[in-house]
């Protein structure tokens, strides 16, 4: 749950002084990975002007803690928070939040939840303080990046809060983080917030899943993030969150619905005729089907005429073997069948972050047995929340 950069730890563009340019290209190699000679850069300016030496303890602390000296990274912390009261105003609090989110970060990965709690809220004090302290003539970049590192901080707030089971919190935490998200139209922060806010919902404490108004919202989540032109990448942590989240509230069909968009899979036959249309006059109880495509149903020849002009551009053959096989997979723990493309009330599943699917019972095993740690049993892959 490392906390992503964020743009406005670059420094200013209006600095062309030589520690400056030595700076931004610190940055550059720690953008690429290369993390040791980054680090060798910005040691190199620790004793720069303060502006400067702030900004490079910062991201030596960073670099420090992509090679594992997550030691060295707090005290090279705690020594810039101690030189953030000798820059200006405007500057001051913006930075202090920014040391403060890292340090929380920190907090996390030792599980010290109740001090990086208290670090993620004075962060969200000091981008408030400098909110309010901005002047008219604040450039649109400044508040852009400013707005972003609050959007995260109040998204980080929400994953500590949750990990201390405080849900209403976590919930209150999560939905501003979406309210910032949207504003900036901001893709990823809102899928990453509103996947975070979906797997709250989805661990209901009286077992009895999530709400119908909750599902409602959450749906109209999903459909803001389309809007948003969110990448089918940015948008499966979501649907998965919103696929468990609809199997939690025992919405076996709109479950499967979910899942078979999640994963690219055809409605089962039996759903498909039960619900089917003729393509052109609408009627119930269709007769024909189309042989290409399988998934069209006519009334009869003279329908099927009818409606050619406009199907023909939408009708491909279909490998009905191969969505039988994409449909079924074995829970990789009790190594029974499941058919993701239907519903499962006889044997609720999870989809996992990785997107291996596992049996709902045999997931719930899996976290008692590792005391709670979450770790997918096919890939290994660590499953944690996303800052």
């Amino acid at each position: 749950m490392a906390l992503r950069s964020s743009r406005s730890d670059s420094p200013a563009p209006s600095d062309h002084s030589d520690a400056a340019d030595d700076l931004r290209d610190g940055i550059e190699q720690f953008r690429r990975g290369e993390y040791r000679g980054a680090l060798r850069t910005f040691e190199r300016l620790h004793d720069s002007d303060v502006t400067t030496a702030v900004e490079a303890l910062r991201w030596s602390a960073q670099a420090n803690a992509k090679l594992g000296a997550h030691d060295t990274a707090e005290a090279q912390l705690h020594q810039a928070l101690g030189r953030v009261a000798e820059l200006d105003l405007v500057q001051r609090d913006k930075a202090r939040a920014s040391i403060q989110l890292r340090l929380a970060a920190g907090e996390q990965r030792k599980g010290n939840d109740e001090e990086a709690e208290r670090l993620q809220r004075a962060a969200i004090a000091s981008l408030d303080r400098a909110s309010d302290s901005a002047d008219e003539g604040e450039s649109v970049s400044s508040r852009t990046n400013r707005q972003m590192t609050l959007g995260s901080a109040w998204n980080n707030l929400g994953i500590t809060l949750m990990r201390c089971s405080q849900r209403d919190g976590a919930r209150e935490a999560f939905e501003k983080a979406l309210s910032i998200r949207h504003e900036l139209r901001d893709q990823e922060g809102y899928c990453l917030a509103a996947s975070n806010l979906l797997a709250l919902e989805g661990e209901s404490s009286d077992g009895q899943g999530p709400s119908q108004d909750f599902m409602s919202a959450m749906e109209e989540h999903l459909k803001t993030a389309r809007q948003l032109g969110a990448s089918a990448h940015l948008l499966t942590p979501l649907r998965v969150n919103f696929a468990n989240c609809l199997e939690a509230a025992k919405a076996w069909r709109n479950a499967a619905k979910a899942r078979r968009e999640l994963f690219g899979l055809s409605m089962p036959d039996e759903e498909l005729r039960l619900m089917a249309k003729c393509e052109a006059c609408k009627a119930s109880n269709p007769k024909l089907r189309c042989s290409r495509c399988r998934q069209v149903f006519f009334c009869s020849d003279a329908c099927q005429r009818k409606a050619w002009p406009v199907h023909r551009h939408e009708c491909s053959a279909r490998d009905e073997a191969a969505q039988k096989a994409k449909s079924s997979h074995d829970c990789p723990v009790c190594l029974e069948a499941m058919l993701l493309n239907a519903s499962t009330s006889a044997s609720p599943v999870v989809v996992l972050e990785c997107l291996h699917v596992v049996h709902q019972a045999c997931w719930q095993s899996l976290l008692e047995a590792r005391d709670g740690e979450a770790q997918c049993p096919i890939c290994r892959d660590p499953l944690a929340m996303s800052s």
